[in-house]
């Protein structure tokens, strides 16, 4: 039985359409642009260029350069959340699940990672998304170990949390050589081993 009409989501209209498929090619044409020119390279003007619209165009969508980055963060959390994928994980199997999930995914949209990745080194730009991530990783290590004090768990969230990041996965292939297979191996295996060091450690902390 059919719900409450309202309750249907409304059809996107043709000009929406049209704003989506618009941006989503001034996005992938951003992300071109920051692999190929660097990050300290890309204006609305380049952007407008590489996407083959106007500046106008561009401007309406993206005014400014903050605001350009800000929509590719905002993109590629929507790619991974069509993919299914579970961007804030709620306890510790949920991280090591992460891995597997997410290094695969990176892969499938690897230019949108890759530019991210290079932004926020090059930029020190951390999207607002990260920060829902970062409290939930901390609680994550408080529920594991919460006999450690506060800097332990704000180590080991921040350790754990870089491990499963787009970052490593983009250093392990890139620099390194590894195949996506390989690098979340790696990545599962190191966060087991301090998953259960943080276990064991709190075990210890509870006999004092």
């Amino acid at each position: 039985m059919l719900g409450p009409m309202n309750s249907l989501k409304p059809t996107p209209s043709l000009r929406q359409k049209q704003n989506e498929l618009t941006k989503g090619l001034i996005l992938k044409a951003l992300a071109k642009v920051i692999l190929e020119k660097g990050v300290h390279n890309f204006s609305v003007q380049t952007v407008a260029d590489a996407a083959g619209v106007s500046h106008r165009t561009v401007y309406r969508h993206y005014p400014t350069r903050e605001a350009l980055l800000e929509g590719l963060a905002d993109y590629l959390e929507t790619l991974l959340e069509q993919q299914r994928y579970q961007s804030v994980p709620e306890n510790a199997s949920d991280v090591l699940k992460a891995v597997t999930e997410v290094f695969h995914i990176f892969e499938d949209v690897d230019i949108y990672v890759k530019a991210m990745v290079l932004a926020r080194l090059s930029t020190g730009h951390r999207p607002a998304s990260t920060l829902e991530r970062d409290t939930a990783f901390q609680k994550i290590i408080k529920d594991l170990a919460p006999k450690l004090d506060d800097n332990e768990i704000d180590r080991a969230a921040s350790l754990i949390r870089y491990l499963v990041s787009s970052t490593t996965w983009m250093i392990l292939t890139d620099n390194m050589g590894l195949s996506t297979k390989e690098a979340l191996q790696g990545v599962k295996w190191a966060v087991e081993v301090l998953f259960e060091d943080l276990k064991k450690r709190n075990r210890s902390s509870s006999k004092k």
